[in-house]
C-alpha cells in the first residue's frame, strides 16, 4: 500500500512504491526494488544485546548525474561525481559533492528536484563564488529551527606556507531560501582567501587528553544542527599525520550565535561529546569511519552514517547506519547499529556519506563511490547495488523504523 511520505516529497519515493517492508514496492525506470537488506560482510553479527537494534530495509536505489557524462577536469582525465551531502530543501534535494568542478557554469553544489531524481535531468548548480571554490564540503546541516543551512569542509589540511589551503577550511551558512548570501563563519582572511581556519584549534583542542593537545591531524565529515543553536562536527579520522591515523565515530559539540546583522559565529567552548569506533563493537571492517550525520528530530535521534573501504573496488565498499537517542548525556547511551530482517547489521554495498530523513521512516542516502564504477552485471553480485558510471551519484531509500 502506497503511503503519502509528505506533499513534496515527488517521484524518489513513488517510484519505491512506497511500501512498507511487508509488500513488494512498485518501482520503474532505473529504481531498483531491494526486497532484503543487504548482504552483511562476512562473519558481521548482532550487537552484544540481541533484540535491541531495530530493523530497516533498503526500498529502492537509483542514479543522478551531476553533470554531463564526459566532462573533463583536465585533458584526459573526467570529472567525478563524489555526493557528500545532502538535505532536502523544499521539493528538491540539496546536493555537495567533496571535488571541484571545472568552469563558471558548474558548481559542486547543486540543487535536484525530488520528482526528477531518477530522471537523468540537469541539476540547478549554486554557483556564488564560495560554494564554487570551496575546496571539499563534506556535509550540509539545516538548522533546527529551519532558518539556515550549514556547510563544512573536512577542515583536513592547513599549511602556512599556502594560503589557498584555507579552503579546505571553511563553515558555510546561509538563510534558508537565499544562497546568493553564503557566508563564511569565525571568518579570517590570508592572502585574498576567507575561512574558518581559526576552528582548526578548537577541533584539535577538544580532542586533546590532559597530557597532550590533541590529534594534529583530524578529517570532519559529519555536521547535525541541534535544538538551542548548537553544532554537531563529526570527525571520520584522527592521528598523528593523514597517513597515520585511525577510523573513528567522534562527535564535537560547540554552541553558535547569530548576531543582529545575521552573522553567525562559534562559540569557544567546543568539546568532545562522544567517541566510539565500530569495529571494536563487532566484526566492522577496520576501515569503518563516521561518513555523516543527521539530526531527526521526528524521532529525537541522531542517525550517524559510516562506511567503509578496504579496496578501491565495488566488492569492497559500503556504509552502515547508526542511532544514537539524543539526551543530556550522550555517554550515557550506547550506539544502535540498524539490522535488517536477518539480525545482522544492514550493509548497504555502497559508500554512503550523505543522509536526510524525508519523513519519520524514510531517510535518502547519498553515496560516494569515489572513482569506483559498477555495471548492471556487477551490481547484480550484491543485494542493493546500483550501476553508476563516473558522472554519477547512487541514492539509497531506507526505511527506518
Amino acid at each position: 500500500m502506497q503511503l503519502l511520505i509528505r506533499n513534496a516529497l515527488g517521484a524518489v519515493i513513488l517510484l519505491a512504491g512506497c511500501q512498507t517492508t511487508a509488500d513488494k514496492p512498485i518501482v520503474k525506470k532505473d529504481a531498483v526494488p531491494v526486497d532484503q537488506p543487504a548482504e552483511a560482510p562476512p562473519q558481521a553479527s548482532a550487537s552484544e544485546t540481541p533484540g535491541a537494534d531495530p530493523a530497516a530495509s533498503v526500498i529502492a536505489s537509483g542514479s543522478f548525474p551531476c553533470f554531463a557524462a564526459g566532462t573533463l577536469k583536465k585533458p584526459g582525465e573526467p570529472l567525478t561525481c563524489e555526493p557528500s551531502g545532502v538535505l532536502i530543501a523544499g521539493e528538491s534535494v540539496l546536493v555537495a559533492s567533496d571535488k571541484p568542478t571545472v568552469g563558471d557554469k558548474l558548481s559542486p553544489v547543486f540543487n535536484i528536484p525530488l520528482e526528477q531524481m531518477h530522471l537523468g535531468k540537469t541539476p540547478v548548480y549554486l554557483v556564488q563564488p564560495l560554494f564554487q571554490n570551496t575546496r571539499k564540503i563534506e556535509d550540509l546541516s539545516p538548522s533546527a529551527d529551519g532558518k539556515w543551512n550549514f556547510a563544512t569542509t573536512g577542515f583536513d589540511r592547513h599549511r602556512p606556507d599556502k594560503a589557498a589551503w584555507d579552503a579546505f577550511n571553511r563553515l558555510l551558512y546561509w538563510p534558508v531560501g537565499a544562497p546568493d548570501q553564503v557566508a563564511v563563519s569565525n571568518a579570517e582572511t590570508r592572502e585574498g582567501v576567507t575561512s574558518s581556519v581559526s576552528l582548526r584549534a578548537s577541533i584539535q583542542g577538544a580532542m586533546a587528553n590532559s597530557d597532550d593537545k590533541g590529534p594534529p591531524y583530524f578529517k570532519i565529515e559529519g555536521l547535525a544542527a541541534l535544538p538551542n543553536n548548537r553544532l554537531l562536527f563529526g570527525v571520520r579520522e584522527r592521528g598523528a599525520s593523514f597517513k597515520d591515523f585511525d577510523y573513528t565515530v567522534t562527535l564535537l559539540e560547540v554552541g553558535y550565535a547569530v548576531n543582529e546583522d545575521g552573522r553567525i559565529s562559534l562559540k569557544d567552548n567546543m568539546t568532545e561529546a562522544y567517541r566510539f569506533q565500530p569495529n571494536e563493537l563487532g566484526p566492522f571492517p577496520k576501515a569503518t569511519g563516521l561518513s555523516s550525520l543527521h539530526y531527526d528530530a521526528a524521532n529525537e535521534r541522531l542517525l550517524i552514517l559510516t562506511s567503509y573501504e578496504s579496496a578501491a573496488t565495488h566488492r569492497d565498499i559500503g556504509c552502515f547506519l547508526w542511532q544514537l537517542p539524543l539526551q543530556d548525556d550522550l555517554t550515557a547511551v550506547a550506539p544502535q547499529v540498524f539490522k535488517g530482517a536477518d539480525g545482522l547489521p544492514l550493509v548497504i554495498p555502497h559508500k554512503g556519506e550523505a543522509i536526510s530523513m524525508l519523513d519519520k521512516h524514510h531517510a535518502l542516502i547519498l553515496h560516494d563511490d569515489d572513482r569506483v564504477t559498477r555495471t548492471e552485471a556487477e551490481s547484480a553480485e550484491r543485494t542493493g547495488a546500483h550501476p553508476r558510471a563516473l558522472h554519477e551519484g547512487v541514492w539509497s531509500l531506507v526505511y527506518l523504523p
